[in-house]
């Protein structure tokens, strides 16, 4: 499986969600990491851009905080 790890966009974000243990590729852009990943791997919640960028049989594990469900 390839998992894409995307940098944080909010401003001030410099977080990852995880390293790579083995091989891996660095792409320029998310969209790219979108593309060519089965799994996207997301520190915090996807913003609506990232959202966007998602293809149908592809998903996105990242942190939902309980304030942003509430809205």
């Amino acid at each position: 499986m390839i998992i894409g790890v995307p940098k944080e966009i909010k401003p001030q974000g410099n977080r990852i969600s995880m390293i790579s243990a083995y091989a891996a590729d660095l792409v320029p852009d998310p969209r790219s990491v979108c593309e060519e990943a089965e799994m996207i791997v997301k520190v915090k919640e996807s913003q609506p851009s990232e959202l966007e960028m998602l293809a149908r049989g592809k998903f996105s594990l990242s942190i939902c905080t309980l304030r942003q469900a509430m809205n």
